[in-house]
């Protein structure tokens, strides 16, 4: 394996996107990640990824559809799943495309864009609301607060 692992330091988006482009699967053995960007972005790339249980992945990742999570420390897990993704053509690549269909259902810029948006409506309609009951009499705001 090691012959076939390369390590490129601080590489520009151009040649990252041409790493994981060219990548047969992709690897986050963290014992901790957060939201885990790097498996977003491989996942874009239409490359299978393989993750720990380590908190984020868990939530960006459908074991067995667009990924594979495997229990931390569990080396022998993780080597079984990277094993089976370099050497069944068609796993790798149903689990690339899902991959990829993944990100663009719920990371795409439009999707999260969209959500954003939502948001920001809530909020703007949560603060016209609190303007509101502040212009209220004291005792009414003490009944509303008390009423929920």
């Amino acid at each position: 394996m090691r012959e076939r692992v390369t390590y490129v330091a601080r590489p520009s988006q151009q040649v990252l996107i041409s790493l994981y482009q060219n990548s047969s699967v992709f690897v986050l053995p963290s014992d901790e990640e957060g939201f885990g960007m790097v498996l977003i972005e491989a996942m874009a790339c239409g490359v299978p990824v393989v993750s720990t249980r380590s908190g984020g992945p868990d939530g960006i990742i459908t074991d067995g559809a667009d990924g594979c999570l495997v229990p931390l420390d569990d080396a022998s897990a993780l080597a079984e799943r990277i094993s089976q993704l370099c050497t069944d053509p068609a796993v790798n690549l149903s689990m690339g495309r899902m991959a990829r269909k993944t990100i663009e259902q719920r990371y795409a810029e439009k999707v999260t864009g969209q959500a954003f948006l939502d948001i920001w409506d809530q909020l703007l309609a949560s603060k016209k609301r609190l303007t509101q009951v502040r212009a209220l009499p004291c005792a009414i705001r003490r009944a509303l607060c008390l009423a929920g």
